[in-house]
């Protein structure tokens, strides 16, 4: 066979000797390119995120599912009437248990929960102004390692990227910023703001601004009628007579519910801006390649004790794990731990430090004032599955992080959680019972999760190692689609902020939230 019987450099003297050689580069260079695909196609597969046929679990899933939440169906109820566990370690400390609460919740009319708080945006209605002529003061919190601090960071860094001037008003003078912060703060122009955006609690949101004015506030408990917090919800809520306007904001219907008893109509008069987390630090990690493996961690990253209900976890772990391992069927011995990240400031007694880092498989982080969010993250991509039970949460910052790095995550069925979490994207236990919370003049109901009823379904977790990953997986393939900053704030922005400076008198309604008022 003649290759290339046309081609003028064949037929050049000494080129026909080298066919053979061709033939062999040739083979060489298919074979390179066909491992250059495969390659390509299995990074690909690890790193994005496959979306399930019709938004649902695999069949295989489903049993697991099933079997899952029978188990937690049945220890629930028998736990239901037991006071709340509480280890001999906290009894001799004149630790109590927690109280029953006896404050009725409030509640709100029926709404469809939206599963897409940024969807995608209709061209020919955007607002379209020249951002560059609004300058937005962005007031909070900003470079601090708390959930406000992140929130506040990143509002400012996204309108920022959206083309407005951004003026950064921080509550530590000293503050260590990011670098991009850093850059925003170096360019921050001299003149009065168009727009202050605050983010606090409500006692510090103006009630008479000198500029248009948004509030972002939440809420963990209820805010009762006749309260000093009820007053200052309705004083800032109060039409403005000036040419001013202000808008309340809180990241749930959660935080909406528990401002209703104090705030008439709260769903029509306190809008919604959810949270959200950065895509670029909190990065999907494949884990199917950890099957086989001999060890499982466990994580759990927020500031030790109170509301975030720390002891839980741990007792559920001893329980599950007394000696820090678990043997399968087959005999295999997997070595199972506990990290527990300790979140700024610290507020960990020593006592408790030195009982629970003792016990077999518990590992505790000391809490670090300068801590960034490229550690958690890489945390989270070492860990196994995230484990939170707090009493009550406005949003739950860290739960929607860790499940975008596809960590299956166990979280009380309570809460501003609801909001982003379902059963298959979250393994969801509901509460054993409700407790009493006291926030100073604030009271309200908090999910208690026995111990007991945490870990078999712990355990659950280690032996159907792939079954939990793939709600990871789902979990952050929906939040990956809906819940990263960038789509939030040009959603936000759309809908509050350039209406705003483009005068119109109607801010457009995305059609969940339309759908939702009808």
């Amino acid at each position: 066979m003649v290759l290339f019987p046309k081609s003028p450099l064949l037929s050049k003297p000494g080129l026909a000797l080298s066919l053979p050689k061709f033939r062999q580069f040739k083979r060489a260079l298919s074979l390179a390119v066909v491992i250059a695909l495969i390659w390509m196609i299995s990074t690909a597969s690890h790193n994005s995120i496959t979306i399930w046929d019709e938004g649902s679990l695999p069949q295989g899933n489903l049993v697991f599912h099933d079997r899952l939440y029978r188990l937690i169906e049945t220890a629930t109820l028998r736990y239901a009437d037991y006071p709340p566990y509480l280890s001999d370690i906290y009894a001799q400390h004149g630790i109590s248990a927690e109280k029953p609460c006896q404050v009725p919740m409030p509640t709100l009319p029926l709404a469809t929960i939206a599963d897409e708080p940024s969807s995608p945006l209709n061209d020919t209605q955007l607002c379209e102004i020249d951002r560059s002529k609004y300058a937005i003061k962005v007031d909070g919190p900003i470079g601090e390692p708390t959930s406000f601090g992140t929130v506040a960071s990143n509002i400012a860094l996204h309108l920022d990227r959206l083309g407005y001037p951004i003026i950064l008003e921080t509550w530590t003078p000293d503050i260590r910023l990011s670098p991009e912060l850093e850059n925003i703060r170096a360019r921050q122009p001299n003149q009065r703001p168009n727009l202050t955006f605050r983010v606090s609690h409500i006692d510090s949101l103006a009630a008479k601004p000198s500029t248009h004015y948004f509030g972002l506030t939440v809420s963990e408990v209820p805010i009762m009628p006749h309260t000093t917090a009820s007053a200052q919800f309705n004083r800032f809520l109060e039409p403005s007579s000036s040419r001013f306007q202000k808008k309340l904001f809180v990241p749930t219907r959660f935080s909406q519910e528990l401002l209703s008893g104090a705030v008439p109509d709260a769903q029509k008069r306190v809008n919604l801006f959810p949270h959200g987390f950065d895509a670029e630090i909190f990065t999907y990690k494949y884990r199917f390649d950890r099957l086989e493996s001999n060890r499982y961690q466990f994580i759990w990253v927020s500031v030790w004790g109170g509301r975030k209900n720390t002891r839980a976890v741990l007792e559920a772990f001893s329980f599950a794990f007394p000696k820090g391992t678990l043997t399968t069927a087959s005999g295999r011995t997997i070595n199972v731990e506990l990290k527990i990240v300790c979140g700024y400031p610290p507020t960990i007694q020593q006592w408790e430090h030195d009982h629970w880092n003792s016990k077999p498989g518990v590992v505790i982080v000391e809490a670090a004032a300068d801590r960034p969010a490229t550690e958690i993250a890489r945390f989270y991509h070492e860990a196994d599955c995230f484990v939170f039970p707090s009493f009550s949460e406005g949003f739950g910052l860290t739960v929607l992080e860790a499940m975008a790095t596809g960590l299956p995550v166990i979280v009380p069925e309570y809460s501003g959680m609801k909001d982003f979490c379902d059963r298959e994207t979250c393994v969801m236990i509901p509460p054993t019972r409700l407790i009493g919370l006291n926030f100073g003049s604030h009271y309200g109901c908090g999910a208690d999760l026995d111990p007991r009823v945490m870990a078999p379904v712990m355990k659950e977790m280690v032996l159907n190692r792939y079954d939990s990953l793939v709600i990871g997986r789902k979990a952050a393939e929906k939040v990956h689609r809906h819940w990263t900053w960038r789509q939030l704030m040009q959603s936000f922005d759309q809908n509050h902020v350039c209406p705003l400076f483009a005068g119109q008198a109607e801010q457009r309604i995305r059609p969940t939230e339309e759908a939702q008022s009808q």
